[in-house]
């Protein structure tokens, strides 16, 4: 990866654009925003990446649409088990779909990271 644009967007050699599937976190100037982007960086900046296709090839805004493993480490789990994404699906047959819905379960029910700790942890 060569840049990361947010918490669920960044950049690969060439420039392309590519959007981890499964997750959502919060755009500029939104609470998680900053958090999120910085948790992606330390999972993804300067590391070979394997993108896995599952669905559409790309989104609205030309990202390519992949589910994300480094070191067979899947990316958009380890943002939801951190608290710093939501799960959200382009559509409903995505392949960790039930993976990822856990993920997000797990970091709400024990208020990890920027998305689920309460107002006086933060």
């Amino acid at each position: 990866m060569t840049k990361v644009i947010d918490g669920d967007t960044f950049l690969i050699e060439g420039g392309y654009s590519v959007r981890v599937l499964g997750t959502d976190v919060d755009e500029k100037d939104y609470p998680c925003c900053e958090e999120a982007k910085k948790g992606l960086e330390s999972l993804v900046l300067g590391k070979e990446a394997k993108l896995e296709l599952d669905g559409d090839n790309l989104d609205q805004y030309c990202r390519y649409l992949r589910h994300v493993f480094i070191n067979d480490k899947n990316i958009a789990l380890e943002m939801l088990k951190n608290g710093l994404a939501i799960a959200r699906f382009p559509s409903k047959d995505i392949k960790y779909r039930k993976e990822i819905i856990l993920a997000e379960k797990w970091a709400r029910e024990n208020k990890i990271g920027c998305k689920w700790r309460s107002a006086d942890q933060k």
